[in-house]
């Protein structure tokens, strides 16, 4: 009778175990049957905006008013500046100039900020009259005005 061997399975016959200086002859993952590789790249596609000729050329109605703009801005600022003469009478006169010379550029129907701007512009100038008449009256009292203490004491 042979000896007995726990690793062995009574119904094979001893297999001889691989040494480690002999090469494992199972390999160590399994190959599967290759497929032929094929390089599939997405495709590029040229997406480009629609390009319309129009956009980019300026219309006989897509201008501004830049005289009229110019009329506008002067004008809110000369009554924002009213009070300092010197800032207020020189918006408040490039206003109305602008103003004018923006309604005779403008179409009929386009009228409006050169309308505005001149409207400010004599408001503003109007305003700025007026404050110099009330601080040139307020300065001459105070140089020309009587004076009750004064009056008074001189008489006795």
């Amino acid at each position: 009778m042979d000896e007995f061997n726990p690793n062995q399975n009574p119904q094979q016959p001893e297999q001889e175990i691989p040494s480690v200086s002999q090469p494992n002859p199972i390999p160590s993952t399994p190959q599967a049957p290759t497929e032929p590789q094929i390089n599939v790249q997405p495709p590029v596609y040229n997406v480009q905006p629609p390009v319309n000729p129009q956009i980019n050329q300026p219309g006989p109605h897509s201008s501004s008013n830049g005289l009229a703009i110019a009329g506008l801005v002067c004008g809110i600022l000369s009554l924002a500046f009213c009070w300092g003469w010197y800032l207020g009478i020189p918006l408040a006169i490039c206003g109305i100039v602008f103003g004018v010379l923006g309604m005779k550029k403008a179409e009929p129907n386009k009228r409006g900020m050169a309308i505005a701007g001149l409207v400010c512009g004599i408001v503003g100038l109007a305003l700025c009259i007026v404050i110099i008449a009330c601080v040139a009256a307020w300065i001459s009292s105070l140089s020309y005005g009587s004076n009750y203490y004064y009056d008074y004491f001189s008489t006795m």
